[in-house]
């Protein structure tokens, strides 16, 4: 898959769905483990956002998301970034860490 060059326009970023609300926050690093089948394991990141927003993507990762975290990036527009979705991630349950 070929993914997107960052720019000041086009930051990386981090989508969170969790109980019928999507959150964004900015992606300053990612570790994946790389799976034959079904979504890529994350393994760590660096993000800042709101913190509802950090908050809604600790509880993906808490309770062991399966696709409802997704790796993009941003369009900036006059007020917010549009998401554009890269790649689908997964998380293991319980492996949240500050």
């Amino acid at each position: 898959m070929n993914y997107l060059y960052e720019t000041e326009d086009n930051p990386k970023m981090l989508q969170v769905y969790l109980k019928e609300a999507y959150h964004e926050v900015f992606c300053y690093g990612l570790g994946l483990e790389s799976k034959e089948r079904g979504n890529d394991k994350l393994l760590f990141t660096i993000v800042s956002g709101s913190d509802s927003a950090l908050q809604s993507l600790k509880g993906a990762i808490d309770v062991g998301s399966h696709g409802g975290i997704t790796f993009g990036y941003g369009e900036k527009g006059s007020t917010d970034y549009l998401f554009h979705r890269e790649k689908s991630l997964s998380a293991e349950k319980g492996k949240y860490e500050n």
